[in-house]
């Protein structure tokens, strides 16, 4: 039991004291549903919600769904009004199997090739033939000239007693550049369709020797953006090795050039690969 006040003033004092004290709570209620409601709000926002790229949303990216999600219940393969392509025969098969009935249904002999027969039907077999790694040998030629013992020279593609040629790093840079392949992957996908056994060190020593060639041509088209009078310039984020990088690109209506740094701002901006930092001429951004 509270020990009330018997006279009347100091209970009106005590009243007036606990009115105050609930209006001040119900306006920290208030504040404080409030503040609740901002934080349950900045917690679920993203890049779909709100203005920022989607590299902020981290690594718990939402899945990306069709612009045009498919109707329930619709049919599969080409809609109507498709125009479709179907494969065409060719005239010139890259091999020819015949196929002859046997045993006889008389006598039971068996039929052979050599037997005369027509052709009473076809149907042509598009597949891929099993991919291998192609073997050229080169071999030097001494020839006495002149009283004198000359050989030959090697191709530049021969450095050593085995070694791959162009087009094994060239398939491999392939992969990991244009097919986004990571390095894991690359190795034991040459071992599965070439019997290439390829590691992690080869893969990556033909990446570097695929820029190394490269370089070149990314200079010229570094130096024929920095002469167009309009050029578009963004950036995006992208994984490498677990961590968050941005890729920038500058596009124009004839080249685009991209760089990966660590950072998406003015020190990528400033960096040696960035184009933005020499270009004079009308830059555009979607921001």
């Amino acid at each position: 039991m509270l020990d009330l006040p018997s006279e009347i003033e100091p209970l009106k004092a005590l009243i007036n004291q606990v009115c105050e004290e609930n209006e001040r709570l119900k306006a920290e209620n208030e504040r404080l549903k409030a503040e609740n409601a901002e934080l349950r709000r900045r917690w679920g926002l993203d890049s779909t919600n709100r203005h920022q790229p989607p590299s902020s949303d981290g690594l718990q990216k939402k899945p990306i769904k069709p612009a045009l999600p498919k109707e329930e219940g619709g049919s599969q393969g080409g809609q109507k009004g498709h125009q479709g392509k179907t494969r065409r025969r060719v005239e010139n098969p890259d091999r020819i199997e015949g196929h002859l009935p046997s045993p006889c249904q008389c006598c039971g002999r068996t039929f052979s090739s050599a037997d005369e027969h027509r052709i009473s039907g076809s149907r042509q077999v598009f597949d891929l033939p099993e991919p291998r790694l192609e073997v050229t040998e080169h071999r030097l030629g001494q020839v006495e000239g002149c009283g004198v013992a000359q050989a030959g020279s090697y191709p530049s593609a021969g450095k050593g007693p085995v070694q791959s040629g162009r087009g094994v790093p060239a398939r491999v840079t392939l992969r990991s550049v244009d097919h986004k392949r990571p390095l894991e992957q690359i190795s034991p996908l040459c071992e599965d369709l070439y019997g290439d056994d390829r590691n992690r060190a080869t893969v990556r020593e033909s990446l570097e020797s695929g820029a190394e060639h490269a370089a070149p041509l990314e200079e010229a088209t570094k130096a024929r953006l920095l002469e167009e009078p309009v050029v578009h310039f963004d950036a995006t984020g992208i994984r490498v090795a677990g961590k968050r990088y941005g890729l920038h690109t500058a596009t124009s209506a004839h080249d685009r050039h991209w760089f990966v740094h660590q950072k998406r701002g003015e020190e990528a901006l400033k960096s040696a690969a960035s184009v933005l930092k020499d270009f004079i001429g009308t830059a555009v951004h979607d921001g």
